[in-house]
C-alpha cells in the first residue's frame, strides 16, 4: 500500500559521523524548498525525537544499522515509517546508499514506496512482581552475566508453561530482524523478516538444552534470572540494565509493528541476505610472521 503524499519528514543523522550531518542538513532544504515541512534531530537525542514524532509522516536516517534502529524503537506507537540512508559498515536495514539518495529521493517525497512492516519485541522488566522498567527491542533482548566469567542460570516459561533451566552466558530473545544479528553470531536461525515469531537462544550453555527455540506469536516469554555475582539486559546492544538476583524478563511481540518504508521489491530478502550479510569489509592481510 503507497501512502498519502508527504507533508512532513523527519531527519534523523548520526552526530559523530560529519558527512552524515552534512547530508541530512542539505536534504532538509532540498525538502523544504518542494514545500514539505522537516525537522532535524541527533539520533543520540531521543527525547527531542521523540517530540518532533507526531505528525511526521516519515524519517530519514542517517548513519549506520544503529541509527536505525534507535529511530525504529521510537516511530512504531505512532505508525511512523522508517527509511534509512547508509553511512555504516553494513547497513542491512538501510534502503539506500548516501550517494543514492539524491535520485531516490523524489520518489520519498511522492510517498511512492510500500511499508514493510517487521516484529517489535515488548520487553518488561519486573522485581519482586513490580514493573522497574518498560522497553521495547528491534533486534533483541540479552540477558547475561556482566564482567565475571561465571554463568547465570536463567529459567525459561513460554505461555506460562516451565520449559528448563540455562547454565549459561546468556539468553538472546530475537525478533526476525535481530536473526541476521547477534542470534546468527550465535548460530541462531535466520527467520524472514515478515515472519511473527521470536527466537529463544542460549549463548554458552553449560549442560544445558542447547537448541535455539522458535516461539509464535501469542506465547508470551518469561525469564527470571538467578545468580550471585552479576547480570545484565542489553536492549539491542545500545541499553544496559543492572538485573538483581531473580529479576524476571517478561517478553512479547508488540501490538504494533515497525515501520520500513521500501523502494525495493517486496521479495527481496533472500535475494540481498547472504551479499548483505558480507558487505563488511575484511581486514587486510599482513605478512607472514608479522
Amino acid at each position: 500500500m503507497v501512502a498519502a503524499q508527504a507533508k512532513r519528514i523527519g531527519l534523523v543523522y548520526q552526530p559523530r559521523k560529519p558527512e552524515a550531518v552534512e547530508l541530512a542538513a542539505a536534504l532538509s532544504q532540498r525538502i523544504r524548498a518542494a514545500g514539505i515541512e522537516t525537522w532535524t534531530e541527533s539520533a543520540w537525542e531521543e527525547a527531542a525525537v521523540s517530540a518532533s514524532l507526531p505528525g511526521t509522516d516519515l524519517v530519514l536516517t542517517f548513519g549506520g544499522d544503529g541509527t536505525i534502529i534507535r529511530t525504529l524503537r521510537l516511530a512504531p506507537p505512532l505508525g511512523v515509517a522508517v527509511a534509512g540512508v547508509n553511512f555504516g559498515k553494513l547497513g542491512f536495514l538501510a534502503e539506500v546508499e548516501a550517494d543514492e539518495v539524491a535520485a531516490a529521493l523524489p520518489r520519498l517525497l511522492a510517498a511512492d514506496y510500500w511499508c514493510e512492516e517487521r516484529t517489535l519485541l515488548a520487553i518488561t522488566h519486573r522485581r519482586a512482581g513490580a514493573v522497574v522498567g518498560e522497553y521495547l527491542a528491534v533486534n533483541e533482548a540479552l540477558i547475561s552475566r556482566g564482567r565475571a566469567n561465571r554463568v547465570v542460570r536463567l529459567q525459561l516459561w513460554i505461555h506460562g508453561e516451565y520449559v528448563t533451566t540455562y547454565a549459561a552466558d546468556g539468553l538472546i530473545l530475537a525478533t526476525p530482524t535481530g536473526s541476521t544479528g547477534s542470534n546468527l553470531a550465535n548460530l541462531g536461525p535466520v527467520l524472514p523478516p515478515d515472519m511473527r515469531a521470536l527466537i529463544v537462544s542460549p549463548v554458552l550453555p553449560f549442560v544445558s538444552f542447547p537448541n535455539p527455540l522458535i516461539v509464535p506469536e501469542g506465547a508470551p516469554l518469561r525469564v527470571r534470572a538467578v545468580f550471585d555475582h552479576e547480570a545484565v539486559l542489553a536492549i539491542d546492544g545500545q541499553r544496559t540494565i543492572a538485573l538483581q538476583n531473580e529479576d524476571v524478563v517478561e517478553a512479547t511481540i508488540a501490538p504494533y509493528p515497525c515501520l520500513l518504508a521500501r523502494l525495493r521489491g517486496r521479495h527481496y530478502f533472500y535475494r540481498v541476505l547472504v551479499p548483505g550479510l558480507q558487505r563488511a569489509p575484511l581486514l587486510p592481510s599482513t605478512p607472514e610472521g608479522g
